[in-house]
């Protein structure tokens, strides 16, 4: 099964998730094509979605459904941050707005799986 509607096991929190967007549903046709044809290639995307309203926009990458808690790196305020969501020590997800470069950076590293931990990114020793 494919799509918004499909949940999916996602290898960077070991969690079952479920991502209702048009982005994610496009990606899994995309791997449930690969797979009919004997290519077995498992879904392994990190999730990302974007909104605007109002004259501002806000996007966001991976997957938190819970988190100890939320460092923020900027002012909200400003409309110029970027908010990591940390569960356990580990980034499993980050929104910004006004920083649509250090999202990527963080969106490629989750994909690399080389996101350093949240320690070293609330100390400002690393950033992704």
């Amino acid at each position: 099964m494919a799509g918004d509607i499909a949940s999916f096991p996602s290898w960077h929190t070991g969690a079952n998730i479920r991502v209702e967007h048009w982005i994610t549903a496009q990606d899994q046709g995309t791997y449930a094509a690969f797979n009919m044809l004997g290519k077995m290639t498992p879904y392994g995307n990190v999730p990302f979605f974007w909104t605007n309203h109002y004259g501002k926009g806000m996007s966001y990458v991976g997957n938190a459904m819970t988190w100890d808690e939320i460092h923020i790196d900027g002012v909200p305020r400003a409309n110029k941050f970027i908010a990591y969501f940390i569960k356990d020590n580990k980034v499993h997800a980050a929104c910004h707005q006004g920083r649509g470069g250090d999202l990527l950076t963080v969106f490629e590293a989750m994909g690399q799986n080389v996101m350093p931990s949240a320690d070293l990114i609330k100390s400002g020793a690393e950033t992704p």
